[in-house]
């Protein structure tokens, strides 16, 4: 199993995301110090707003892309599909970022005025990032892990080195121009590995099922982004105190860091699930194997974060953010949920069927909307945590039943019940 992981690039992934995150994490951890609490809850709802715009402004053409670069193709296809998928998506972008001005102006996306001046500045930053998403999954179709992993470190280095600096010069205005500037240089390392040989291409007729993989994709992520969020959103509209919003937010720091085992096995996975896609014998024990590997993995990463988060919080910020610790602990529970299921929403993926990940998430973000608003009310901010927690116990439920429906739908002769 280790020289298979190792073969298929997952030490190679992993190594870069963690050394990527130990990166973006010093580096936000350096941020949070250099800013007052309620500037650095203002980032976090920055980045909230425009992470799902960007999804609406990539339109799914990154999965579709994922999806279809990853079957057995000649590369004048594979680039020929990448091309058309860059061109829908400039379609997209523009619309998105009109849409998201009109809203901020209007008062309707945040209550700040302020805020909603610089939520279009940083808003600039989404046609970098529709770029960045498409070009990184052209290479994980490939299964140029490597490649892509170095592609990653680079950006994330400069990102790190500019963010920093104008943090500390600038302070919040820095902070924003800088990650403009960074998400714009990071094009330059992803065009470099994938090369530009697609722009003379002349883009694919749409393959097949591509534009409902893409308009599924983008309705799946768009509702799995809100529910991501959705925390976020919250705190910002109906949160009067401000504080334990960075308070709250500098938890999902180290939440993010945890994530990133989860997020590198689904790297890894999506490509060999969508090739094997017709093999039943490999798909259903690879699928429940992965799964079970990362379930176990996820605890430990959990007991590690948690402790590393307490030392972190008590002596580098101090007595005046231990709420931070209980916002975490809940929040990893959270984590070890989702990584439950998360290989199965890849396999789901792979079978083509990405409607149901959609039905999942279009059900269990409401839930946790919900029961943010009720338990935050109820709670204060920790119910905004518990409530993430409820929300993804039914997206655990959820993508159980629909993986079992998957393979009795893709194998109906032999199939049986995903235990």
């Amino acid at each position: 199993m280790l020289k298979s992981l190792r073969e298929k690039g997952f030490f190679h992934l992993l190594s870069v995301n963690i050394t990527n995150q130990f990166l973006a994490f010093g580096s936000i951890l350096l941020v949070a110090k250099l800013l007052p609490v309620k500037a650095f809850g203002e980032i976090k709802i920055l980045q909230a707003y425009t992470g799902i715009f960007a999804v609406f402004a990539g339109f799914g053409m990154d999965s579709a892309i994922l999806k279809y670069c990853s079957e057995p193709r000649e590369e004048p296809q594979r680039e020929a599909i990448l091309r058309l998928g860059m061109g829908r998506s400039g379609y997209s972008v523009a619309a998105s970022m009109a849409l998201l001005a009109i809203l901020a102006w209007s008062g309707f996306v945040t209550p700040s005025s302020a805020l909603s001046g610089w939520l279009m500045v940083y808003a600039l930053t989404i046609p970098f990032t529709v770029t960045s998403n498409i070009l990184t999954v052209f290479l994980q179709s490939g299964k140029r892990i490597r490649e892509m992993a170095w592609a990653q470190f680079i950006v994330r280095a400069q990102f790190v080195v500019l963010i920093v600096l104008a943090t500390w010069l600038a302070g919040f205005k820095g902070y924003v121009f800088a990650t403009l500037a960074a998400y714009a240089a990071g094009l330059i390392p992803l065009a470099r590995q994938t090369g530009l040989r697609f722009l003379s291409r002349a883009p694919a007729l749409p393959p097949e099922g591509f534009t409902h993989v893409a308009l599924f994709s983008v309705l799946g992520n768009a509702v799995n982004i809100l529910g991501l969020y959705a925390d976020i959103f919250m705190l910002d509209h109906f949160c009067r105190q401000r504080d334990e919003i960075g308070f709250y937010s500098l938890a999902t720091v180290f939440y993010m860091g945890a994530s990133q085992i989860t997020a590198t096995a689904q790297a890894i996975s999506v490509p060999y699930f969508s090739e094997r896609a017709g093999d039943e014998a490999w798909f259903r024990r690879q699928m429940l194997l992965r799964q079970l590997q990362l379930a176990a993995l996820s605890v430990l990463v959990a007991v590690l974060t948690f402790a590393g988060g307490w030392i972190v919080v008590r002596w580098f910020y101090g007595p005046a953010y231990h709420s931070v610790q209980g916002y975490l602990g809940v929040l990893l529970i959270r984590f070890v949920i989702v990584s439950s299921y998360s290989v199965l929403s890849v396999a789901i993926f792979g079978l083509g069927l990405v409607r149901y990940n959609l039905y999942t998430v279009t059900v269990a973000t409401p839930v946790g909307i919900a029961l943010s608003y009720v338990l935050l009310n109820r709670m204060g901010v920790v119910g905004v945590a518990w409530a993430q927690v409820g929300g993804a116990m039914v997206g655990l439920a959820l993508t159980v039943f629909f993986m079992w429906h998957s393979l009795r739908l893709k194998f109906p002769r032999t199939a049986e019940p995903v235990s």
